[in-house]
């Protein structure tokens, strides 16, 4: 494959001439575009910034979590600087950031996660799918969000006797492909909400036919059981029973659940 050196031109604008490739990738131009011409997201006027690079840059603080807005914004033209006719061109303030993130609003990324983020893995890929059964898996955790008045008094903080979170805490529960580590979908809400009223709701709208999911023993009871029979899904439950769970000969027992029978089998046990 030729490659060529991207050619530059002193009335080249900025937007214009920074690319993300890997990031239009997996999420094309035109779908990002078409979004935000549906949630009216375009800007009155082009920056050095337009929106449709915002989205990128916004998947891409989650990429660098450990740089600064700025320095992420860094990170990502440094090439194209060794290019531009003058090097020395401002980039955006975190200030500036902030305000065209502020701007672009969450409708256009809630809907581009809802589009793109999906099941990837293929018959080929290994340990993605058991029985014939896409394996999947829903578990939950605490994230630190940005310490503002608004967040505090949303989300909250979790407190331990005197002492407290140092910053406001969200409850998210995710829904993800075993084989492919990817988050098909997710549910936040203030920390401390139970992961058990999360998870129904993740099971009613991302959870499709022909799925094996694997959940945490405190999240399973009858109403998440119920949920996947309708939606024709499977959930594998171990058998609390001596006589069905014999580790000392290295098995486990489970119980296959879904509409409308149960079925028995025997899955490696690493307690042997």
């Amino acid at each position: 494959m030729a490659f060529s050196i991207q050619q530059l031109t002193d009335d080249s604008k900025f937007s214009h001439a920074l690319r993300f490739e890997v990031l239009e990738h997996l999420c094309p131009p035109e779908l990002v575009s078409d979004l935000l011409s549906r949630c009216h997201a375009w800007g009155e006027r082009e920056r050095s910034l337009n929106q449709l690079l915002v989205v990128y840059y916004v998947i891409a603080l989650s990429l660098f979590r450990r740089l600064n807005l700025a320095a992420v914004l860094g990170h990502l033209v440094r090439g194209v600087r060794w290019l531009w006719a003058h090097p020395s061109v401002h980039l955006p303030t975190a200030a500036a950031l902030i305000y065209r993130r502020r701007q672009l609003g969450t409708p256009v990324m809630r809907h581009l996660f809802q589009r793109v983020c999906h099941p990837m893995a293929t018959e080929q890929t290994r340990g993605a799918f058991r029985f014939g059964l896409r394996l999947m898996a829903i578990d939950g955790t605490l994230d630190e969000v940005a310490d503002t008045p608004a967040n505090a008094l949303y989300f909250g903080r979790l407190s331990s006797g005197k002492h407290q979170s140092p910053f406001p805490q969200v409850r998210c529960v995710y829904l993800a492909e075993v084989g492919t580590h990817a988050i098909v979908d997710a549910v936040f809400a203030p920390c401390r909400v139970a992961e058990q009223r999360l998870t129904p709701l993740l099971l009613s709208r991302a959870v499709q036919p022909g799925m094996l999911v694997l959940m945490d023993r405190g999240i399973v009871s009858a109403a998440e059981l119920s949920t996947l029979v309708q939606q024709q899904a499977h959930a594998p439950l171990a058998s609390e029973s001596q006589r069905l769970h014999p580790c000392r000969a290295g098995a486990l027992r489970w119980q296959l659940v879904f509409s409308p029978y149960i079925q028995w089998g025997c899955l490696p046990c690493r307690c042997a």
